[in-house]
């Protein structure tokens, strides 16, 4: 009866450690990039959602890809490869990304990436989540000051190509098509090298 008791400890203990194994991924991406859709859509949200790998994601979405930062007699002003309209939109997303949870906002903003007319008050409703405080952040804030750390984020790496993805403690330039291309893949090989062990769903498990 000890043992089975003991077991059963370890059993449950095993079960907390795994449950706190984090892979950090951070995803570069801009909100108008037909590219970055396309990941979204096809590799990222079935990779965290459909194979239940965000629990075992420490996930940092960072929209702000290949700007450019102008400055005119000390006002800056940001010019957005998609156009103005994709500043304000990164902007709303960092907003979300800043007053929601990590799932509430990976929701929201998968739902936002389905296409160029997506509509935040609906995906929202869909995902039953409060984004008044987003919404307040958006119309207080400035596009400049709230996409700032986004953009001190961006600069750390050379962006030749979004979406960009660094998975783990480095971001790895030539393995970037692979990541683009086999994310869940390339997710379980790194989280497998990292915490020594299989996740469902992975190869070999």
């Amino acid at each position: 009866m000890f043992a089975l008791i003991a077991l059963s400890a370890l059993v449950f203990q095993n079960i907390n450690v795994m449950a706190e194994d984090k892979l950090e991924v951070r995803v570069f991406y801009e909100a108008l990039c037909i590219d970055s859709m396309r990941f979204f859509r096809l590799k990222l949200q079935p990779s965290m959602i459909g194979k239940s790998r965000l629990q075992n994601t420490d996930l940092k979405l960072i929209p702000y890809g290949k700007v450019i930062k102008l400055e005119n007699e000390g006002h800056i002003e940001l010019s957005c490869q998609h156009g103005e309209p994709e500043c304000e939109l990164n902007a709303l997303h960092a907003c979300i990304i800043e007053n929601n949870s990590v799932e509430e906002s990976f929701n929201l903003i998968s739902c936002l990436m389905r296409g160029f007319n997506t509509n935040v008050d609906v995906c929202a409703n869909h995902y039953n989540v409060d984004i008044q405080k987003a919404k307040d952040c958006k119309k207080s804030r400035s596009t400049v000051n709230i996409l700032e750390k986004y953009g001190n984020e961006t600069s750390k790496i050379q962006a030749y190509f979004i979406p960009a993805i660094g998975m783990g403690d480095e971001h790895n330039y030539d393995e970037q098509y692979d990541l683009r291309q086999n994310f869940d893949n390339m997710f379980c090989e790194k989280f497998t090298s990292k915490f020594n062990y299989t996740l469902k769903g992975c190869k070999g498990n």
